[in-house]
């Protein structure tokens, strides 16, 4: 089997027009993924109605409907993260809007969705070809924020103002609404760039056909530099420094002089910089960064007050309020998530749901880094140490963000969650291989 493939279908497809409607939008997600809020909803409403579909399907055809979904160990903790989540919710319903609670969960059914895809796709799907798509478009939008807050110019959306200013320049959006999703795509994208490129160039010890990958990576960097988002660049920053001492001490040490060389030049060179490195040093005069105290100061009491089930899935806006009464805010009428995702969820989840959540990031490490280790092919090893470097990411950018319930960061991480599990746990079935039907 080579990187491009994925392992055959174990699954047999009703036609192949379904196989090709399949691939179709499957295709669509990986390159929309960084690109377009519609094409999203629109792809996760046919892969999750596809799934459900097919499963019924399956199940009056009397195969092993299960064992075209099964997950293990994930399984078992994904369903104890069900549980913890769903019964606060339940108790506290009176305080909390159901249905959005049931809305932050989807991603789990999600999950399986896409790794059910994957399986069904088998081997005729492309997954480097799809994989590279999505780091061009993601190279793309790092390339369009650049040009936003170097000009102040939206092209895309000329009606909306989504660009803000900052100093002389402009906080990039990209293809997105906001600064902060923008900043977390182009953070993850622009790793698993630099992932493929270092590990085939050190592997093939060939430069010159893997080259477009490093430009893709610094593409995407410079979208992340400038939306201007302090916690993606310090995530990205840190993320950088592990990754490169796991890969290479030299690069290591390399990474450090050019990276201090460049930091040191934008912090003097650069007023809207400066600024916001400035405003980090001395966060106690820095509103964003008091507020974001008081919401950490309010989710801690919160999690005191109910630490075992919490306050409930979607209650931390509801319940916030009462909180800021008993602390003195510094703006009581900013009313948000948060602002930093583990807190969050010990809020309104407790202890049973934080842990068991903490459990599945610790589970995708895992498997992510015993995939790294054992790949024997360039390609895939710059895949697996990019996805790992992404994972790592995402933890550290949410220790001052709640994006994990974003649609599209949501999306994000079902689909380097999918590959790693769909590559990681081979689908257990005993039905025979098979192609689509004609």
């Amino acid at each position: 089997m080579t990187s491009s493939e994925l392992p055959r279908s174990p699954i047999q497809f009703p036609s192949k027009t379904w196989y090709q409607v399949v691939a179709f939008f499957m295709a669509l997600y990986f390159i929309g993924l960084p690109s377009s809020n519609a094409v999203l909803s629109l792809v996760w409403n046919f892969v999750f109605f596809f799934s459900a579909g097919y499963a019924v399907y399956l199940g009056i055809s009397r195969s092993k409907v299960w064992d075209h979904f099964k997950l293990p160990p994930v399984d078992r903790i994904l369903g104890v993260i069900m549980i913890a989540w769903l019964i606060p919710t339940l108790i506290s319903y009176q305080n909390t809007h159901l249905m959005k609670a049931i809305f932050n969960l989807k991603w789990i059914p999600g999950l399986y969705a896409i790794v059910f895809l994957l399986r069904v796709l088998g081997h005729r799907f492309n997954l480097k070809k799809w994989i590279h798509g999505s780091l061009i478009v993601a190279g793309l939008s790092g390339l369009y924020g650049t040009w936003q807050s170097l000009t102040g110019i939206e092209l895309i959306r000329p009606g909306r103002q989504i660009l803000h200013p900052i100093e002389n320049l402009f906080r990039a959006t990209g293809f997105f609404s906001g600064s902060l999703t923008f900043s977390t795509f182009m953070g993850a994208f622009s790793l698993i760039g630099f992932g493929l490129f270092y590990r085939q160039w050190r592997l093939t010890k060939q430069i010159k056909p893997h080259i477009w990958l490093l430009i893709v990576g610094l593409s995407s960097m410079s979208g992340l530099f400038f939306s201007f988002s302090r916690g993606a660049f310090l995530g990205y920053c840190i993320t950088l420094i592990l990754m490169t001492l796991i890969a290479s001490r030299k690069l290591f040490i390399s990474m450090i002089l050019l990276g201090s060389i460049l930091i040191g030049t934008l912090y003097y060179k650069s007023p809207a910089f400066h600024n916001r490195v400035h405003s980090v040093r001395n966060y106690q005069a820095d509103t964003s960064a008091r507020i974001r105290l008081d919401l950490w100061e309010s989710a801690l009491m919160m999690f005191k007050d109910r630490p075992l089930l919490g306050s409930g899935l979607g209650t931390f806006r509801h319940e916030l309020p009462a909180y800021y009464a008993r602390i003195k805010p510094h703006d009581p009428t900013f009313i948000s998530h948060a602002h930093n995702l583990y807190l969050h969820i010990l809020a309104e989840t407790g202890l049973f749901g934080f842990i068991s959540f903490l459990i599945l990031l610790g589970i995708m490490l895992f498997l992510n880094w015993r995939l790294y280790r054992s790949a024997n092919e360039a390609w895939e090893s710059g895949l697996y140490f990019g996805l790992l470097s992404a994972q790592v990411f995402f933890l550290l950018n949410s220790v001052i963000e709640v994006t994990f319930f974003d649609m599209e960061i949501n999306h994000l991480m079902n689909l380097l969650w999918a590959i790693i599990l769909f590559k990681a746990l081979p689908a257990q079935t005993s039905n025979r291989l098979s192609t689509p039907a004609s």
